[in-house]
């Protein structure tokens, strides 16, 4: 899956792994359509249009900062969750036959689908469908309590509804963000301590061997306490 680095709008489309990529796409190694919908959806384009830098009207989309530090619905991002595997793949497919029925790329597709003006059939489905991924995101993190605004608002009271939506949605990820956080802290502790009692049992059969001999310590064990470059 790929999205491109500046982009008029933020979309993810899966490509055949044989393909030789341009430098301003980034390449996922996700193959679930859950993940598709999880991106695709206005949940996390919210979350990396606050956190990345555009370029003049373009979206930008920086992977450190919005990819790395976005908080699935399951810890992890490669979790199939069957009703978005489905609703991921009927908005796929439903965007890609519009596309090829009517020979015209992303951009153009979004374009039509962000016009309050365009009421073609076609456009219009894709919006419902596009809502209601948006609410099965939503339900796989357990937010079913925040109301999704129409995907192209037409009026004042839509635009105060999709604002109102990004915050709400932000405010939560960054909550759900900080606990996973502490969640990989703690773990991350436990596992050093259970790192360290090892060594301690491995050092006490050492000492009660007959022939005394020097413990090795790995240059792994000698460097763990510098910090890391990478």
């Amino acid at each position: 899956m790929v999205t491109s680095g500046i982009s008029k709008h933020r979309v993810f489309v899966r490509v055949p792994s044989t393909y030789v990529f341009s430098h301003n796409l980034y390449v996922f190694p996700l193959e679930s359509v859950t993940a598709f919908a999880v991106l695709q959806s206005r949940v996390h384009v919210s979350w990396s249009d606050l956190l990345s830098s555009g370029l003049e009207d373009r979206g930008g989309y920086r992977p450190t900062d919005c990819f790395e530090t976005f908080p699935f619905p399951q810890q992890c991002g490669r979790t199939v969750i069957p009703e978005l595997e489905s609703l991921g793949e009927g908005l796929y497919e439903t965007r890609a036959r519009f596309m090829i029925d009517t020979n015209q790329g992303l951009t153009k597709t979004y374009n039509a689908l962000k016009d309050p003006a365009c009421d073609d059939p076609r456009i219009l489905e894709l919006r419902r469908l596009h809502e209601d991924m948006d609410r099965a995101v939503l339900a796989a993190y357990g937010w079913s309590d925040i109301p999704v605004p129409p995907y192209c608002p037409t009026s004042d009271a839509h635009r105060a509804a999709v604002q109102a939506f990004e915050d709400e949605v932000i405010d939560r990820l960054y909550v759900l963000n900080a606990e996973r956080a502490r969640e990989e802290q703690r773990l991350g502790t436990a596992a050093n301590t259970a790192r360290r009692a090892d060594a301690d049992e491995e050092t006490t059969d050492d000492i009660a061997e007959t022939t005394p001999r020097k413990r090795r310590v790995s240059h792994k064990d000698k460097n763990k306490d510098q910090g890391k470059l990478f």
